[in-house]
């Protein structure tokens, strides 16, 4: 018998396996004593921290993938977020787990610096009334409501810059890592203030009052 005869622009695949995933979600408090600052650890998935809220929380959304369904469930019911509290600082990070990326929304108190180094996946950080350094490769980025230094290292997706009043140290670099452009740094102070809109509206003379 001769080999099998495929018709043209079409690939025949035998992986053996179907994937399968699990989903698993996790709440915890989360206490940070003044001046101890925030560090995050999410390789895979969003990132939100949302500032002002004096009893902060974590919530962990994971999507677990496995090679069949018995194994994403083995891993999913093996799977905890990674809490752990030095002098200084609060580090929130994730297992090493093929197959998982995590969505994370945290509720931080005013004033907390935040640290977030990422993969993939969207970050979100507002209202934190601090400082906040970001190291990501891939997702966009939405500050609003910082207060001080804000670093930021990216290599692709869209970016918006602090949008409250006051004043800000802003920190870029863009082709890190990159084996065809240069790295570029550019540091700037800004400064960003309110202004009370004026608004004119012009009438026709036809027009009567009442």
């Amino acid at each position: 018998m001769g080999e099998p005869v495929y018709p043209k622009g079409k690939v025949k695949f035998d992986i053996g396996w179907p994937f399968a995933s699990q989903e698993k979600e996790i709440v915890l408090p989360l206490s940070l004593a003044d001046g101890k600052s925030l560090k995050i650890e999410n390789a895979s998935g969003q990132v939100k921290v949302i500032g002002g809220i004096d009893n902060g929380s974590v919530k962990a959304h994971a999507h677990i993938r496995g090679a069949n369904a018995e194994d994403a469930k083995e891993k999913a019911d093996g799977y905890n977020l990674i809490i752990e509290e030095s002098d200084h600082m609060v580090l929130i990070k994730q297992p090493y787990v093929s197959g998982l990326s995590v969505d994370l929304d945290i509720q931080v108190p005013s004033a907390t610096m935040v640290e977030i180094r990422g993969e993939s996946g969207d970050i979100d950080v507002v209202n934190t009334q601090g400082s906040c350094r970001i190291n990501a490769r891939s997702g966009d980025l939405r500050l609003r409501g910082l207060d001080g230094m804000v670093e930021v290292v990216t290599y692709s997706g869209d970016g918006n810059v602090p949008q409250a009043a006051g004043s800000y140290t802003v920190t870029v670099t863009c082709g890190a890592g990159s084996t065809v452009y240069n790295t570029v740094t550019a540091t700037a102070s800004i400064t960003i203030s309110a202004v009370t809109p004026v608004v004119s509206v012009n009438c026709p003379a036809s027009v009567t009052y009442t």
